[in-house]
């Protein structure tokens, strides 16, 4: 592969590449592995900023967590620049410089730095948001529109390469676009809010009850949303379920610090992955998909209710626990539904 040092002539001009390639390069194992690097550098900025707003009055936009965040995508930046850049010289075209997959994470890392700057403007009119308001404000939205597309470039490659098994790379854009959604909707996340210890920023009872029901069955069809959308074109590796909730677990329990909610991503993690192995759920195999599907949420939000037990137990009736946990089930069997219809085969195939 020609570099672009390389085609500079001796008069000091660059010299014109021929395009002499067709379709796109392929993507190497570093360039995909530094894309997962790149997209977890901006996701502990991402999350270290929500630790900070949970702890400290944040009324500057240049902050240390702004520092990784924003570090984390200029890496981002350089990377598929620089690929970009390499292929082009090398006789690929401009707009099949990059492996397929990765067009949209350039064009990605590009909006985030414009929605960077307009959320500092945006700051600067209206001062700096507070709680729930903070999430939803329009430049971090497009922010997280951005960082969620540019770190997915892995997941959309394996895609479009049609293997049968998700690399890892694939597996770590997974756990970032579940991490990207999940802090993006913390304020109805049972990690984040246990409402089913105490009322807690709900404010009464009735809040606190529907908040909480309502965060069980949103994180479950969310959770099982990102793991089926996987599993329509490419079968898990044994592990990627365990890293998926560790991960994430611990992500989202970190921001209050409810740090035993963590080791329940781990523990429904390993029952994920025991799920996995014996019920081999695929599109062929409907049925193993809607158990799948039911009994994963149900597993994790029965650990949750143990650990919540632990640490002085529920003021919630037994009917609501218990049926909070049931619709848990309910909202991924449904989403298996919605991404697997009865009678419709996808792409990905049978595990051997």
């Amino acid at each position: 592969m020609s570099t672009p040092m390389a085609l500079i002539s001796k008069a000091g001009r660059v010299a014109r590449p021929r395009i002499a390639r067709a379709g796109s390069p392929a993507a190497s194992s570093a360039f995909e592995w530094g894309v997962v690097a790149a997209g977890g550098w901006l996701m502990t900025g991402l999350y270290l900023d929500g630790w900070a707003h949970q702890h400290f009055q944040v009324e500057t936009f240049f902050t240390a967590w702004h520092a990784v965040l924003y570090s984390g995508m200029a890496a981002a930046a350089a990377l598929f620049g620089f690929t970009a850049l390499s292929n082009h010289f090398s006789g690929y075209a401009w707009r099949r410089s990059l492996p397929l997959g990765y067009g949209l994470s350039l064009l990605a890392v590009l909006g985030f730095a414009l929605a960077g700057g307009l959320d500092m403007a945006w700051h600067a009119t209206f001062g700096f948001e507070r709680s729930f308001a903070a999430l939803i404000s329009p430049p971090h939205l497009l922010l997280a529109g951005c960082g969620l597309i540019a770190a997915g470039g892995p997941l959309r490659s394996a895609w479009n390469r049609g293997k049968s098994v998700a690399g890892w790379p694939a597996i770590f854009a997974a756990i970032y676009l579940l991490s990207v959604i999940t802090f993006f909707s913390q304020f109805v996340h049972p990690f984040n809010d246990p409402y089913a210890l105490d009322v807690g920023p709900a404010g009464t009872v009735y809040a606190a009850e529907a908040l909480g029901e309502i965060s069980i069955v949103f994180q479950s069809a969310v959770l099982q949303s990102v793991v089926f959308l996987v599993l329509r074109r490419l079968q898990l590796p044994p592990g990627s379920l365990l890293l998926l909730l560790t991960i994430n677990g611990f992500a989202m329990s970190a921001m209050k610090d409810h740090y035993r909610f963590a080791l329940v991503g781990l523990l429904a993690g390993v029952v994920g992955e025991i799920l996995l192995f014996s019920l081999r759920p695929t599109a062929s195999r409907p049925s193993s998909l809607r158990v799948f599907g039911f009994a994963w949420p149900v597993a994790l939000y029965a650990l949750y209710f143990g650990a919540v037990g632990t640490l002085g137990g529920t003021w919630w009736s037994v009917p609501l626990w218990t049926g909070s946990i049931f619709l848990a089930g309910v909202a991924g069997l449904l989403a298996s539904y919605c991404f697997f219809s009865p009678g419709v085969r996808e792409h990905a195939p049978d595990p051997q």
